[in-house]
């Protein structure tokens, strides 16, 4: 009677490499070794170890954040390139980099910050149809690239920064309405966004930011020196004056705004209008256009 084999293993003969199939009682006949069972089955481990390496190595297996930090990398040292060059350049660059290859160039942060915001943006697009922008949110919203997704995710990047050129257009032109350097006027907004902007007294000293949305569509920033007591989607009355433009994308500070990257701010002086906060809190409050 034939018992039924609960562990099968397959060898190779020493001589000839003839492959054979053996249950654990046999096994030893092959190894002549007291203890091959672990051994086969750390080898067994390792195998499936290889094959997954192997599979994360195949094309369409790159991450979709990484294949656009190596794209942004790039298109900041090449430009693009159409024909698909720009796509086959960022998949070689991030082979090499994985194998240690000499040349391959590491995406810098800026490259990496590109990358972070163009998925961001990719996948805040609609879907549906068949232009060049759903074709991106498709791509972006996959875990890995594809044969199919690549060309168009190594585009991704210029999409992006055409995009954000156009906002900047338009917010600049908006600005405007908003008043010229100097003047002094009321702005009634709407708080979208608070966060905790660091100070030079040490990384646990921080101060409130709060990023407010104006009726014309316009973003502004105000520093207050205190947290306020005013929620997200509150509207409230301020007063302000214009002090100066900037262009760097930054506050007078030097800090990014934090959750509100790319930030174009032209400076305001402000205070809230009503009575218990009059005197208090005097910040800049920007009037923003962003970019990157």
């Amino acid at each position: 009677m034939r018992r039924a084999r609960r562990q099968t293993f397959i060898v190779a003969e020493a001589h000839g490499g003839t492959l054979r199939q053996v249950g654990r009682s046999c096994l030893r006949a092959y190894t002549g070794k007291a203890q091959a069972v672990p051994v086969a089955a750390l080898l067994s481990e390792l195998e499936e170890l290889r094959s997954e390496l192997e599979r994360e190595r195949e094309p369409g297996r790159i991450a979709v954040e990484a294949f656009l930090a190596h794209a942004a990398c790039v298109i900041r040292l090449e430009g693009y390139r159409r024909g698909g060059i720009t796509r086959k350049a960022a998949e070689a660059n991030y082979r090499a980099l994985e194998d240690g290859a000499p040349g391959a160039e590491e995406p810098s942060h800026a490259d990496r910050q590109r990358a972070e915001r163009t998925l961001r943006w990719a996948r805040a697009l609609p879907r549906g149809g068949d232009d060049l922008l759903a074709k991106i949110a498709a791509a972006a919203a996959e875990p890995f690239v594809t044969a199919g997704t690549a060309g168009v995710l190594a585009y991704a990047p210029v999409a992006y920064g055409q995009a954000r050129r156009r906002e900047i257009t338009r917010e600049r032109a908006a600005a405007k309405e908003l008043g010229e350097a100097g003047s002094r006027r009321h702005f009634s907004l709407v708080l979208e966004h608070a966060a905790r902007l660091p100070t030079r007294f040490g990384p646990e000293s921080t101060r409130p930011l709060y990023v407010f949305r104006a009726e014309g569509g316009q973003r502004l920033v105000w520093r207050a020196a205190r947290w306020r007591d005013i929620s997200v989607g509150e509207r409230k009355v301020v007063r302000g004056r214009f002090k100066t433009t900037l262009h760097d994308g930054r506050l007078r500070s030097g800090f990014a705004v934090p959750g509100c990257e790319g930030l174009h701010a032209a400076a305001v002086t402000c205070a809230f209008k009503e009575r218990r906060e009059r005197g208090h809190g005097r910040g800049a409050l920007a009037a923003t256009q962003g970019r990157e």
